[in-house]
């Protein structure tokens, strides 16, 4: 079974669901409509062909088979997190090589003290 990217998306949404605690917190977190985030439950149930939450009006709670997935949903989450947070780092703090040009007699006077 081939991973879109769309259910890539919906992954993360599972994921952000089952660590919010709800439907709506995850919403607001992600910062989109809870309708988007029953969609992509939906049709994440709908791609896997399994239930991976109960859901009612007042509760939520993951299937033995949601328990496993959300795992590895949860990896794929967090690795996407740290590659962002890895580029972020690179971003501000300088790396490589620094190459100055000077004459040599400023270069005699001043990289000595480096």
């Amino acid at each position: 079974m081939e991973v879109s990217f769309e259910q890539l998306k919906s992954m993360v949404v599972f994921a952000q669901v089952v660590d919010q605690g709800s439907l709506t917190a995850a919403a607001k977190f992600m910062g989109i409509s809870r309708g988007v985030v029953s969609y992509h439950l939906k049709k994440l149930e709908e791609q896997l062909g399994v239930k991976l939450l109960n859901r009612t009006t007042r509760s939520l709670s993951l299937t033995e088979t949601g328990e496993a997935y959300y795992q590895r949903c949860r990896a794929i989450a967090f690795q996407a997190h740290e590659a962002n947070r890895q580029i972020e780092k690179a971003k501000q703090e300088p790396e490589g090589k620094l190459r100055i040009s000077c004459p040599v007699n400023l270069g005699l006077q001043v990289i000595p003290l480096c």
